[in-house]
């Protein structure tokens, strides 16, 4: 969560609670993306051989649960603001989209498809690059 842009922490913090209600014990997240997903704020995580996609809709969240294996495919578009995810397994089509975090957008698509990529490789997910400092002030 501490990659995640002030914005993006801010629209995404009920959706990230629901995330943590619906995980399993011992779940470890590889990266968390914020966006829309069925017209609410919501967030979609990279959890060990799956991709979790949870909203903050009132009353009934939607949540959605996608296994990495060979049936998936994530696809990725991006203009000058806001990048758009979608994650294809079998028949269903699940969209991200308005992700403000352009970049951790682009990296959860990598992740995802290097997952997929091998059978080794679904059960290891590449770590997390090192936080950046925070900026010194001048």
């Amino acid at each position: 969560m501490s990659r995640l842009g002030g914005g993006a922490r801010r629209a995404g913090k009920l959706a990230l609670a629901v995330l943590s209600a619906v995980l399993d014990e011992g779940d470890v997240v590889a990266i968390v993306v914020q966006g829309r997903f069925r017209g609410e704020a919501a967030v979609a995580a990279l959890v060990e051989g799956k991709v979790v996609i949870v909203n903050d809709r009132q009353w009934k969240p939607d949540v959605v649960v996608l296994p990495v294996d060979a049936d998936m495919a994530v696809h990725g578009w991006q203009d000058e603001r806001t990048a758009t995810l979608t994650f294809v397994s079998g028949d269903r089509q699940e969209v991200l989209e308005r992700v403000g975090d352009r970049g951790l957008a682009i990296e959860m698509a990598q992740r995802v498809r290097h997952a997929i990529g091998g059978p080794e490789a679904a059960t290891s997910v590449p770590p997390a690059p090192p936080v950046p400092p925070p900026p010194t002030p001048t």
